[in-house]
Protein backbone atom coordinates (compact mmCIF):
# COMPACT_ATOMS: atom_id res chain seq x y z
CA UNK A 1 0.00 0.00 0.00
CA UNK A 2 1.49 3.03 -1.05
CA UNK A 3 2.57 5.59 1.83
CA UNK A 4 0.26 8.24 1.51
CA UNK A 5 -3.27 5.68 1.41
CA UNK A 6 -3.63 5.07 4.78
CA UNK A 7 -3.05 8.86 6.20
CA UNK A 8 -5.62 10.27 3.29
CA UNK A 9 -8.27 7.31 4.26
CA UNK A 10 -8.19 8.39 7.79
CA UNK A 11 -8.10 11.97 6.79
CA UNK A 12 -11.48 11.20 4.88
CA UNK A 13 -12.77 9.83 8.28
CA UNK A 14 -11.95 12.74 10.70
CA UNK A 15 -13.26 15.31 8.24
CA UNK A 16 -16.71 13.34 8.07
CA UNK A 17 -16.50 13.44 12.09
CA UNK A 18 -15.32 17.23 12.29
CA UNK A 19 -18.96 17.90 9.94
CA UNK A 20 -20.60 16.35 13.03
CA UNK A 21 -19.81 19.35 14.59
CA UNK A 22 -21.13 21.71 12.24
CA UNK A 23 -24.49 21.27 12.55
CA UNK A 24 -26.17 24.64 12.00
CA UNK A 25 -27.84 26.02 14.88
CA UNK A 26 -32.13 25.75 15.74
CA UNK A 27 -34.45 27.95 14.66
CA UNK A 28 -37.70 28.34 15.06
CA UNK A 29 -40.65 27.03 14.00
CA UNK A 30 -43.00 28.82 11.61
CA UNK A 31 -44.71 28.66 8.22
CA UNK A 32 -43.04 27.51 4.92
CA UNK A 33 -43.48 29.43 1.93
CA UNK A 34 -43.57 27.67 -1.15
CA UNK A 35 -42.37 29.97 -3.84
CA UNK A 36 -41.06 29.32 -7.82
CA UNK A 37 -37.49 29.95 -6.97
CA UNK A 38 -36.96 27.14 -5.46
CA UNK A 39 -38.13 23.17 -5.81
CA UNK A 40 -36.87 21.44 -2.80
CA UNK A 41 -37.18 22.89 0.94
CA UNK A 42 -36.43 21.41 4.37
CA UNK A 43 -39.08 21.15 7.18
CA UNK A 44 -37.19 20.52 9.91
CA UNK A 45 -36.90 24.54 10.59
CA UNK A 46 -40.12 24.59 10.50
CA UNK A 47 -41.23 21.57 12.39
CA UNK A 48 -42.78 21.12 15.58
CA UNK A 49 -42.93 17.86 17.67
CA UNK A 50 -44.51 15.97 20.25
CA UNK A 51 -43.67 12.35 21.99
CA UNK A 52 -46.83 10.36 23.06
CA UNK A 53 -45.87 8.21 25.74
CA UNK A 54 -48.78 6.98 26.79
CA UNK A 55 -49.63 6.40 22.63
CA UNK A 56 -52.84 7.31 23.40
CA UNK A 57 -53.56 10.11 21.03
CA UNK A 58 -55.39 11.13 17.92
CA UNK A 59 -55.53 13.62 15.34
CA UNK A 60 -58.62 15.61 17.19
CA UNK A 61 -56.47 15.27 19.88
CA UNK A 62 -53.81 17.83 18.82
CA UNK A 63 -56.35 20.22 17.90
CA UNK A 64 -56.82 20.63 21.64
CA UNK A 65 -55.30 23.99 22.63
CA UNK A 66 -53.91 21.96 25.73
CA UNK A 67 -52.22 19.41 24.08
CA UNK A 68 -51.13 21.82 20.99
CA UNK A 69 -49.35 23.96 23.34
CA UNK A 70 -47.37 20.61 24.45
CA UNK A 71 -45.48 20.70 20.96
CA UNK A 72 -41.98 21.67 21.22
CA UNK A 73 -39.58 23.27 17.82
CA UNK A 74 -37.75 20.68 16.71
CA UNK A 75 -35.27 23.26 15.29
CA UNK A 76 -33.05 22.71 12.18
CA UNK A 77 -31.35 19.63 12.89
CA UNK A 78 -33.29 16.13 11.52
CA UNK A 79 -36.16 15.25 14.32
CA UNK A 80 -34.34 11.90 15.48
CA UNK A 81 -35.41 10.34 18.63
CA UNK A 82 -33.24 7.30 18.29
CA UNK A 83 -34.73 4.07 19.65
CA UNK A 84 -37.28 4.96 21.42
CA UNK A 85 -40.73 2.60 22.47
CA UNK A 86 -43.00 5.88 22.62
CA UNK A 87 -45.11 6.73 19.36
CA UNK A 88 -44.70 10.85 18.31
CA UNK A 89 -46.28 13.43 16.50
CA UNK A 90 -44.81 16.31 14.14
CA UNK A 91 -46.68 19.12 12.97
CA UNK A 92 -45.71 22.12 9.97
CA UNK A 93 -47.81 24.64 8.20
CA UNK A 94 -46.66 25.05 4.67
CA UNK A 95 -48.36 27.71 2.24
CA UNK A 96 -47.76 28.10 -1.00
CA UNK A 97 -47.26 31.18 -3.19
CA UNK A 98 -45.79 29.44 -6.53
CA UNK A 99 -47.76 28.64 -9.52
CA UNK A 100 -46.84 24.81 -9.08
CA UNK A 101 -49.27 23.03 -7.18
CA UNK A 102 -47.92 19.86 -6.85
CA UNK A 103 -45.72 18.23 -4.55
CA UNK A 104 -44.15 15.80 -2.75
CA UNK A 105 -43.55 15.11 0.90
CA UNK A 106 -40.41 12.88 1.14
CA UNK A 107 -39.36 10.79 4.36
CA UNK A 108 -35.83 9.99 3.81
CA UNK A 109 -35.92 7.46 6.40
CA UNK A 110 -37.15 3.99 4.61
CA UNK A 111 -37.10 1.50 7.58
CA UNK A 112 -39.89 3.37 9.75
CA UNK A 113 -42.73 1.35 10.26
CA UNK A 114 -45.74 3.50 10.30
CA UNK A 115 -46.55 6.85 9.34
CA UNK A 116 -50.45 8.03 9.49
CA UNK A 117 -50.09 12.19 7.54
CA UNK A 118 -53.42 13.90 8.79
CA UNK A 119 -53.71 16.79 6.05
CA UNK A 120 -56.07 20.11 7.41
CA UNK A 121 -57.36 22.75 5.37
CA UNK A 122 -58.70 26.07 6.44
CA UNK A 123 -62.01 24.24 7.61
CA UNK A 124 -60.06 21.90 9.45
CA UNK A 125 -61.18 18.68 7.04
CA UNK A 126 -58.78 15.94 7.50
CA UNK A 127 -57.10 14.03 4.71
CA UNK A 128 -55.43 10.80 6.12
CA UNK A 129 -52.57 9.14 4.37
CA UNK A 130 -50.63 6.19 5.63
CA UNK A 131 -46.91 5.21 4.49
CA UNK A 132 -44.36 3.13 5.76
CA UNK A 133 -42.74 -0.47 6.04
CA UNK A 134 -45.63 -2.34 7.61
CA UNK A 135 -47.77 -2.18 4.41
CA UNK A 136 -46.42 -3.86 1.04
CA UNK A 137 -44.79 -1.90 -1.13
CA UNK A 138 -47.00 -2.17 -3.91
CA UNK A 139 -49.58 -0.10 -1.51
CA UNK A 140 -47.54 2.94 -1.34
CA UNK A 141 -48.98 6.44 -3.16
CA UNK A 142 -45.52 7.04 -5.05
CA UNK A 143 -43.38 4.08 -5.72
CA UNK A 144 -40.04 5.18 -4.00
CA UNK A 145 -37.42 3.40 -1.34
CA UNK A 146 -37.93 6.12 0.34
CA UNK A 147 -41.29 7.29 2.39
CA UNK A 148 -43.46 9.61 0.01
CA UNK A 149 -46.48 10.85 -0.40
CA UNK A 150 -48.45 13.49 -2.75
CA UNK A 151 -49.19 16.85 -1.45
CA UNK A 152 -51.31 18.95 -3.51
CA UNK A 153 -51.38 22.58 -2.01
CA UNK A 154 -53.45 25.37 -4.51
CA UNK A 155 -51.78 29.00 -5.02
CA UNK A 156 -52.75 30.52 -1.75
CA UNK A 157 -53.68 27.79 0.32
CA UNK A 158 -51.99 26.98 3.64
CA UNK A 159 -51.75 23.41 5.08
CA UNK A 160 -51.20 22.64 8.29
CA UNK A 161 -50.02 18.85 8.30
CA UNK A 162 -49.44 16.46 11.33
CA UNK A 163 -47.39 13.10 11.29
CA UNK A 164 -47.93 10.27 13.65
CA UNK A 165 -45.17 8.11 13.37
CA UNK A 166 -44.25 4.79 15.41
CA UNK A 167 -41.16 2.00 14.84
CA UNK A 168 -39.43 -0.46 16.25
CA UNK A 169 -36.19 0.89 15.14
CA UNK A 170 -34.70 4.23 14.68
CA UNK A 171 -37.23 6.93 15.30
CA UNK A 172 -35.53 9.71 12.65
CA UNK A 173 -37.66 12.13 10.63
CA UNK A 174 -35.74 13.80 7.80
CA UNK A 175 -38.58 15.74 6.66
CA UNK A 176 -38.42 17.59 3.18
CA UNK A 177 -41.20 19.04 0.30
CA UNK A 178 -39.80 18.68 -2.93
CA UNK A 179 -41.65 19.26 -6.40
CA UNK A 180 -42.03 16.10 -8.71
CA UNK A 181 -39.83 17.02 -11.56
CA UNK A 182 -36.95 18.29 -9.48
CA UNK A 183 -37.46 14.85 -7.29
CA UNK A 184 -37.16 12.24 -10.14
CA UNK A 185 -34.05 13.89 -11.34
CA UNK A 186 -32.61 13.72 -7.44
CA UNK A 187 -33.58 10.05 -7.40
CA UNK A 188 -31.86 9.24 -10.59
CA UNK A 189 -28.69 10.31 -8.74
CA UNK A 190 -29.92 8.71 -6.05
CA UNK A 191 -30.34 5.14 -7.75
CA UNK A 192 -26.81 5.94 -9.84
CA UNK A 193 -24.76 6.27 -7.06
CA UNK A 194 -26.45 3.54 -5.25
CA UNK A 195 -26.15 1.53 -7.93
CA UNK A 196 -22.40 2.13 -8.21
CA UNK A 197 -21.71 1.12 -4.42
CA UNK A 198 -23.62 -1.80 -4.57
CA UNK A 199 -21.66 -2.98 -8.08
CA UNK A 200 -18.66 -2.24 -6.66
CA UNK A 201 -19.17 -4.81 -3.36
CA UNK A 202 -20.48 -7.42 -5.73
CA UNK A 203 -17.74 -7.22 -8.21
CA UNK A 204 -15.49 -7.49 -4.99
CA UNK A 205 -17.25 -10.76 -3.69
CA UNK A 206 -17.66 -12.34 -6.66
CA UNK A 207 -13.70 -12.07 -7.18
CA UNK A 208 -13.39 -13.02 -3.39
CA UNK A 209 -15.80 -16.21 -3.86
CA UNK A 210 -13.98 -17.21 -6.99
CA UNK A 211 -10.63 -16.59 -5.46
CA UNK A 212 -11.52 -18.87 -2.45
CA UNK A 213 -12.85 -21.80 -5.17
CA UNK A 214 -9.73 -21.27 -6.93
CA UNK A 215 -7.40 -21.25 -3.92
CA UNK A 216 -9.26 -23.19 -1.59
CA UNK A 217 -8.75 -20.35 0.69
CA UNK A 218 -11.83 -20.24 3.52
CA UNK A 219 -10.53 -16.90 4.25
CA UNK A 220 -11.50 -15.55 0.68
CA UNK A 221 -14.63 -16.79 1.28
CA UNK A 222 -15.89 -16.13 4.72
CA UNK A 223 -14.59 -12.15 3.32
CA UNK A 224 -16.64 -12.90 0.38
CA UNK A 225 -19.83 -13.79 2.55
CA UNK A 226 -18.83 -11.05 4.94
CA UNK A 227 -19.51 -8.71 2.13
CA UNK A 228 -22.58 -10.27 0.42
CA UNK A 229 -24.26 -9.86 3.46
CA UNK A 230 -23.22 -6.01 4.65
CA UNK A 231 -24.77 -5.41 0.96
CA UNK A 232 -28.07 -6.57 1.91
CA UNK A 233 -28.06 -4.96 5.33
CA UNK A 234 -27.25 -1.97 3.70
CA UNK A 235 -30.05 -2.22 0.66
CA UNK A 236 -32.33 -2.85 3.56
CA UNK A 237 -31.83 0.26 5.30
CA UNK A 238 -31.72 1.80 1.88
CA UNK A 239 -35.57 0.69 1.62
CA UNK A 240 -33.73 -0.70 -2.30
CA UNK A 241 -34.35 -4.58 -0.84
CA UNK A 242 -38.47 -3.62 0.30
CA UNK A 243 -38.76 -2.18 -2.97
CA UNK A 244 -36.26 -4.85 -5.18
CA UNK A 245 -35.92 -7.87 -3.42
CA UNK A 246 -38.94 -8.74 -0.84
CA UNK A 247 -41.79 -6.06 -1.11
CA UNK A 248 -44.30 -8.13 0.56
CA UNK A 249 -42.53 -9.47 3.27
CA UNK A 250 -43.28 -7.06 5.78
CA UNK A 251 -41.88 -9.69 9.03
CA UNK A 252 -38.78 -10.17 7.02
CA UNK A 253 -38.27 -6.72 5.73
CA UNK A 254 -38.41 -5.33 9.91
CA UNK A 255 -35.66 -8.30 11.16
CA UNK A 256 -33.58 -8.38 7.74
CA UNK A 257 -31.99 -5.29 8.96
CA UNK A 258 -30.43 -7.58 11.99
CA UNK A 259 -29.91 -10.84 10.44
CA UNK A 260 -27.53 -9.46 7.76
CA UNK A 261 -25.69 -7.67 10.50
CA UNK A 262 -25.33 -10.59 12.86
CA UNK A 263 -24.32 -12.91 9.81
CA UNK A 264 -22.12 -10.15 8.29
CA UNK A 265 -20.07 -10.42 12.22
CA UNK A 266 -19.86 -14.19 12.00
CA UNK A 267 -18.53 -14.00 8.30
CA UNK A 268 -15.84 -11.43 9.67
CA UNK A 269 -14.75 -13.27 12.37
CA UNK A 270 -14.40 -16.57 10.96
CA UNK A 271 -12.39 -14.51 8.01
CA UNK A 272 -10.29 -12.96 10.30
CA UNK A 273 -9.67 -16.60 12.17
CA UNK A 274 -8.61 -17.74 8.69
CA UNK A 275 -6.95 -14.81 7.64
CA UNK A 276 -4.73 -13.58 10.02
CA UNK A 277 -1.49 -15.68 11.08
CA UNK A 278 -2.02 -18.18 14.20
CA UNK A 279 0.34 -16.48 16.49
CA UNK A 280 -1.64 -13.43 16.60
CA UNK A 281 -5.35 -15.36 17.73
CA UNK A 282 -4.49 -16.35 21.45
CA UNK A 283 -6.58 -18.51 22.96
CA UNK A 284 -8.70 -16.40 25.29
CA UNK A 285 -9.14 -14.52 21.84
CA UNK A 286 -10.44 -17.66 20.38
CA UNK A 287 -12.53 -18.26 23.24
CA UNK A 288 -14.29 -14.78 23.10
CA UNK A 289 -14.48 -15.23 19.47
CA UNK A 290 -16.30 -18.72 19.93
CA UNK A 291 -19.01 -17.44 22.43
CA UNK A 292 -19.30 -13.70 20.36
CA UNK A 293 -20.43 -15.97 17.44
CA UNK A 294 -23.01 -17.83 20.08
CA UNK A 295 -24.36 -14.66 20.94
CA UNK A 296 -24.67 -13.57 17.46
CA UNK A 297 -26.86 -16.81 16.72
CA UNK A 298 -28.89 -16.00 20.01
CA UNK A 299 -29.50 -12.38 18.44
CA UNK A 300 -31.13 -13.83 15.34
CA UNK A 301 -33.15 -16.13 17.24
CA UNK A 302 -33.99 -12.64 19.73
CA UNK A 303 -35.11 -10.79 16.05
CA UNK A 304 -37.50 -13.38 15.42
CA UNK A 305 -39.25 -12.61 18.66
CA UNK A 306 -38.95 -9.20 19.86
CA UNK A 307 -37.24 -7.13 17.43
CA UNK A 308 -36.77 -3.89 19.59
CA UNK A 309 -34.89 -5.92 21.79
CA UNK A 310 -32.77 -7.54 19.28
CA UNK A 311 -32.08 -3.84 17.76
CA UNK A 312 -30.84 -3.20 21.40
CA UNK A 313 -28.82 -6.35 22.17
CA UNK A 314 -27.12 -5.37 18.86
CA UNK A 315 -26.13 -1.75 20.21
CA UNK A 316 -24.80 -3.00 23.35
CA UNK A 317 -22.47 -5.89 21.56
CA UNK A 318 -21.39 -3.51 18.69
CA UNK A 319 -18.12 -1.54 20.93
CA UNK A 320 -16.84 -5.05 22.23
CA UNK A 321 -17.47 -6.58 18.45
CA UNK A 322 -15.42 -3.83 16.72
CA UNK A 323 -12.73 -4.34 19.87
CA UNK A 324 -12.39 -8.03 19.09
CA UNK A 325 -11.80 -7.43 15.79
CA UNK A 326 -9.23 -5.08 15.90
CA UNK A 327 -7.00 -6.57 18.75
CA UNK A 328 -5.97 -9.71 16.74
CA UNK A 329 -4.76 -7.13 13.73
CA UNK A 330 -2.44 -4.99 16.07
CA UNK A 331 -0.95 -8.27 16.84
CA UNK A 332 -0.72 -9.68 13.68
CA UNK A 333 1.06 -5.89 12.17
CA UNK A 334 3.56 -6.34 15.33
CA UNK A 335 4.60 -9.99 14.34
CA UNK A 336 5.03 -7.80 10.94
CA UNK A 337 2.68 -9.54 8.95
CA UNK A 338 2.13 -7.47 6.09
CA UNK A 339 -1.67 -8.09 5.09
CA UNK A 340 -2.66 -6.92 8.51
CA UNK A 341 -1.75 -3.12 7.33
CA UNK A 342 -4.34 -3.13 5.19
CA UNK A 343 -6.97 -5.39 7.27
CA UNK A 344 -6.51 -2.47 10.04
CA UNK A 345 -7.17 0.42 7.52
CA UNK A 346 -9.91 -0.93 5.68
CA UNK A 347 -11.60 -2.43 10.17
CA UNK A 348 -10.43 0.61 11.15
CA UNK A 349 -12.59 3.04 8.94
CA UNK A 350 -15.53 0.43 8.79
CA UNK A 351 -15.33 0.72 12.53
CA UNK A 352 -15.11 4.47 13.12
CA UNK A 353 -17.71 5.16 10.01
CA UNK A 354 -19.83 2.61 11.75
CA UNK A 355 -19.58 3.94 15.13
CA UNK A 356 -20.84 7.36 13.47
CA UNK A 357 -23.85 5.56 11.78
CA UNK A 358 -25.02 3.65 15.32
CA UNK A 359 -24.47 7.04 17.06
CA UNK A 360 -26.70 8.88 14.39
CA UNK A 361 -29.30 6.61 14.63
CA UNK A 362 -29.48 6.45 18.28
CA UNK A 363 -29.43 10.33 18.23
CA UNK A 364 -26.71 10.75 20.00
CA UNK A 365 -25.37 12.96 16.77
CA UNK A 366 -27.49 14.82 14.20
CA UNK A 367 -28.36 13.43 10.89
CA UNK A 368 -27.42 14.52 7.84
CA UNK A 369 -26.34 12.59 4.60
CA UNK A 370 -23.24 12.66 5.72
CA UNK A 371 -23.55 10.40 9.37
CA UNK A 372 -26.76 8.49 7.77
CA UNK A 373 -24.51 6.88 5.37
CA UNK A 374 -21.22 6.83 6.86
CA UNK A 375 -21.02 3.10 7.91
CA UNK A 376 -21.85 2.21 4.00
CA UNK A 377 -19.10 4.32 2.54
CA UNK A 378 -16.90 3.09 5.30
CA UNK A 379 -18.26 -0.48 4.67
CA UNK A 380 -17.38 -0.01 0.66
CA UNK A 381 -13.54 1.45 1.75
CA UNK A 382 -13.45 -1.44 3.72
CA UNK A 383 -14.36 -4.02 0.99
CA UNK A 384 -11.51 -2.57 -1.22
CA UNK A 385 -8.92 -2.17 1.27
CA UNK A 386 -9.18 -5.64 2.45
CA UNK A 387 -9.66 -6.99 -0.59
CA UNK A 388 -6.58 -5.22 -2.02
CA UNK A 389 -4.61 -7.02 1.68
CA UNK A 390 -5.94 -10.48 0.03
CA UNK A 391 -4.77 -10.04 -3.35
CA UNK A 392 -1.06 -8.58 -1.91
CA UNK A 393 -1.64 -11.81 0.19
CA UNK A 394 -1.95 -13.95 -3.40
CA UNK A 395 1.06 -11.61 -4.29
CA UNK A 396 3.49 -12.97 -1.19
CA UNK A 397 2.20 -16.58 -1.83
CA UNK A 398 3.68 -16.62 -4.99
CA UNK A 399 6.53 -14.87 -4.22
CA UNK A 400 7.11 -17.71 -1.50
CA UNK A 401 6.21 -20.45 -3.86
CA UNK A 402 8.51 -19.16 -6.53
CA UNK A 403 10.97 -19.20 -4.01
CA UNK A 404 10.43 -22.70 -2.66
CA UNK A 405 10.30 -23.80 -6.49
CA UNK A 406 13.62 -22.07 -7.14
CA UNK A 407 15.00 -23.45 -4.14
CA UNK A 408 13.92 -26.98 -4.96
CA UNK A 409 15.02 -27.27 -8.16
CA UNK A 410 19.06 -25.58 -6.64
CA UNK A 411 18.55 -28.42 -4.35
CA UNK A 412 17.81 -30.61 -7.13
CA UNK A 413 20.14 -29.73 -9.13
CA UNK A 414 23.07 -29.53 -6.83
CA UNK A 415 21.61 -33.21 -6.03
CA UNK A 416 21.23 -34.16 -9.62
CA UNK A 417 24.96 -32.37 -10.62
CA UNK A 418 29.12 -33.21 -9.82
CA UNK A 419 30.70 -30.07 -7.26
CA UNK A 420 33.28 -29.31 -9.41
CA UNK A 421 32.42 -29.48 -13.48
CA UNK A 422 28.60 -28.46 -12.96
CA UNK A 423 28.24 -31.71 -15.13
CA UNK A 424 25.47 -34.20 -14.16
CA UNK A 425 26.55 -37.26 -11.43
CA UNK A 426 26.10 -40.53 -12.21
CA UNK A 427 23.06 -40.92 -10.35
CA UNK A 428 21.39 -38.57 -12.47
CA UNK A 429 23.12 -40.12 -15.57
CA UNK A 430 21.43 -43.31 -14.72
CA UNK A 431 17.98 -42.08 -14.04
CA UNK A 432 17.62 -40.57 -17.16
CA UNK A 433 18.10 -43.87 -18.91
CA UNK A 434 16.48 -45.47 -16.69
CA UNK A 435 13.39 -43.07 -17.65
CA UNK A 436 13.66 -44.44 -21.46
CA UNK A 437 14.51 -41.13 -22.84
CA UNK A 438 14.79 -42.59 -26.39
CA UNK A 439 14.15 -46.13 -28.38
CA UNK A 440 17.95 -45.31 -29.68
CA UNK A 441 20.90 -43.83 -27.92
CA UNK A 442 24.84 -43.59 -28.03
CA UNK A 443 26.91 -43.97 -25.09
CA UNK A 444 30.19 -42.29 -25.38
CA UNK A 445 33.04 -42.45 -22.60
CA UNK A 446 35.93 -40.38 -22.50
CA UNK A 447 38.74 -40.41 -20.01
CA UNK A 448 41.51 -37.73 -20.13
CA UNK A 449 44.95 -38.96 -20.88
CA UNK A 450 48.04 -38.93 -18.43
CA UNK A 451 45.57 -37.21 -15.75
CA UNK A 452 47.73 -38.60 -13.13
CA UNK A 453 51.00 -36.94 -14.87
CA UNK A 454 49.21 -33.64 -14.65
CA UNK A 455 48.07 -34.00 -10.42
CA UNK A 456 51.09 -35.27 -9.61
CA UNK A 457 53.60 -32.52 -11.86
CA UNK A 458 51.28 -29.83 -10.96
CA UNK A 459 48.88 -30.77 -8.10
CA UNK A 460 45.55 -31.53 -7.81
CA UNK A 461 44.16 -27.62 -7.87
CA UNK A 462 45.79 -28.04 -11.35
CA UNK A 463 44.20 -30.97 -12.09
CA UNK A 464 40.44 -29.63 -11.10
CA UNK A 465 41.12 -27.01 -13.44
CA UNK A 466 41.73 -29.39 -16.00
CA UNK A 467 38.39 -30.78 -15.66
CA UNK A 468 36.85 -28.03 -15.61
CA UNK A 469 38.16 -26.92 -19.50
CA UNK A 470 36.97 -30.09 -20.71
CA UNK A 471 33.47 -29.95 -19.33
CA UNK A 472 33.71 -26.70 -21.06
CA UNK A 473 34.50 -27.99 -24.18
CA UNK A 474 31.96 -31.12 -23.45
CA UNK A 475 29.05 -28.58 -23.62
CA UNK A 476 30.19 -26.47 -26.70
CA UNK A 477 30.76 -29.97 -28.60
CA UNK A 478 27.24 -31.73 -28.13
CA UNK A 479 23.79 -30.65 -28.22
CA UNK A 480 21.61 -29.49 -26.23
CA UNK A 481 19.46 -32.96 -25.66
CA UNK A 482 22.59 -34.60 -24.92
CA UNK A 483 23.31 -35.73 -21.29
CA UNK A 484 26.33 -34.80 -20.47
CA UNK A 485 28.05 -35.76 -16.86
CA UNK A 486 30.83 -36.62 -15.07
CA UNK A 487 31.46 -40.50 -14.29
CA UNK A 488 34.18 -40.43 -11.24
CA UNK A 489 37.82 -38.96 -11.80
CA UNK A 490 38.55 -38.06 -14.79
CA UNK A 491 35.91 -39.80 -16.38
CA UNK A 492 33.06 -38.77 -18.43
CA UNK A 493 30.02 -39.82 -20.19
CA UNK A 494 27.66 -39.03 -22.78
CA UNK A 495 23.99 -40.54 -23.50
CA UNK A 496 23.19 -39.26 -26.69
CA UNK A 497 19.53 -39.80 -27.55
CA UNK A 498 18.35 -40.77 -31.09
CA UNK A 499 21.74 -41.07 -32.60
CA UNK A 500 23.58 -43.28 -34.82
CA UNK A 501 27.24 -44.88 -34.41
CA UNK A 502 28.53 -42.77 -37.41
CA UNK A 503 27.05 -39.30 -36.20
CA UNK A 504 28.17 -39.90 -32.23
CA UNK A 505 31.26 -41.20 -34.03
CA UNK A 506 31.51 -37.57 -35.98
CA UNK A 507 30.72 -35.45 -33.01
CA UNK A 508 33.30 -37.33 -30.88
CA UNK A 509 36.41 -36.51 -33.34
CA UNK A 510 34.82 -32.91 -33.37
CA UNK A 511 35.78 -33.07 -29.55
CA UNK A 512 39.03 -34.78 -29.94
CA UNK A 513 39.95 -31.62 -32.25
CA UNK A 514 38.87 -29.10 -30.02
CA UNK A 515 40.21 -30.76 -26.78
CA UNK A 516 43.71 -30.59 -28.37
CA UNK A 517 42.88 -26.97 -29.51
CA UNK A 518 42.07 -25.48 -25.86
CA UNK A 519 44.99 -24.64 -24.01
CA UNK A 520 44.84 -25.09 -20.67
CA UNK A 521 46.42 -22.20 -18.19
CA UNK A 522 48.11 -23.71 -15.03
CA UNK A 523 50.04 -20.43 -13.32
CA UNK A 524 52.14 -19.42 -16.20
CA UNK A 525 52.61 -22.40 -17.61
CA UNK A 526 50.10 -23.94 -20.52
CA UNK A 527 49.68 -27.04 -21.56
CA UNK A 528 47.42 -29.21 -23.66
CA UNK A 529 45.52 -32.27 -23.27
CA UNK A 530 43.76 -35.52 -25.00
CA UNK A 531 41.00 -37.42 -24.69
CA UNK A 532 40.27 -41.33 -25.72
CA UNK A 533 36.95 -42.24 -26.49
CA UNK A 534 34.50 -45.24 -26.19
CA UNK A 535 31.57 -45.10 -28.18
CA UNK A 536 28.76 -47.90 -28.22
CA UNK A 537 24.82 -48.40 -29.47
CA UNK A 538 21.86 -49.25 -27.48
CA UNK A 539 18.42 -50.02 -28.64
CA UNK A 540 15.53 -50.41 -26.63
CA UNK A 541 14.38 -53.93 -28.68
CA UNK A 542 18.19 -55.49 -26.92
CA UNK A 543 18.24 -57.24 -23.88
CA UNK A 544 20.59 -54.51 -23.12
CA UNK A 545 20.63 -52.91 -20.03
CA UNK A 546 22.86 -49.96 -18.77
CA UNK A 547 25.49 -51.67 -16.92
CA UNK A 548 25.76 -54.10 -20.28
CA UNK A 549 25.97 -50.65 -22.66
CA UNK A 550 28.32 -49.21 -20.15
CA UNK A 551 30.93 -52.32 -19.88
CA UNK A 552 30.52 -52.14 -23.66
CA UNK A 553 31.38 -48.55 -24.26
CA UNK A 554 34.10 -48.92 -21.48
CA UNK A 555 35.72 -51.95 -23.18
CA UNK A 556 36.06 -49.48 -26.56
CA UNK A 557 37.62 -46.69 -23.90
CA UNK A 558 40.55 -49.13 -22.97
CA UNK A 559 41.09 -50.12 -26.59
CA UNK A 560 41.53 -46.38 -27.44
CA UNK A 561 43.95 -46.14 -24.80
CA UNK A 562 45.57 -49.63 -25.51
CA UNK A 563 45.84 -48.47 -29.04
CA UNK A 564 47.93 -44.67 -28.40
CA UNK A 565 45.46 -42.84 -26.64
CA UNK A 566 43.95 -39.24 -28.16
CA UNK A 567 41.51 -42.12 -30.49
CA UNK A 568 37.94 -43.22 -30.86
CA UNK A 569 36.56 -46.81 -30.83
CA UNK A 570 33.51 -47.94 -31.03
CA UNK A 571 32.18 -51.27 -29.49
CA UNK A 572 29.44 -52.95 -32.00
CA UNK A 573 26.10 -53.67 -29.86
Amino acid sequence: MNKRTMPTLFLFVIVLMASLLMAPSAKGSGILELNDSKNEYDLNPYTSVLEDKENRLVIYDLLHPDVAARFTDAGSQTINYGYSAYSHWAEFKVKNTSLKKDWLLEIAFPTLDSVDAYVLDGTNTVLQKHVGDDNAFDNREVKNRNLVLNLEIERGETLDVYLHFRTEGAAALPLKIIHPVHFAQKEQVSYLLLGANYGIIIILTIYNAFMAFFFRAKAYLYFALHSASGLIMFATLNGVAFEFLWSDAIWWNNRAIGFFMCVSHIMALLFIRNFLPPRSLSDRWKLFCNMFIVVEIFNILLMCVDVVLGLKLMLVKYLFFELLMIIPGVRALQANFRPARYYLCGWGIFAMTGIITTFTESGVIPMNSLTTFSAQIGSTLETLIVSWGLANQIKLIRKEKDRAVEQMNENRKLADSDFLTGLYNRRYIMNRFSSRMSEQMVFLILDIDHFKRINDTYGHLAGDNVLQQIASVLRQCFRHGDVIGRFGGEEFIVLMPDTFLDQARHRAEELLSAVCSVPIHIGDTHITCTVSIGITEWKSDSSDDFHAALRRADEALYEAKRLGRNRICVSSS
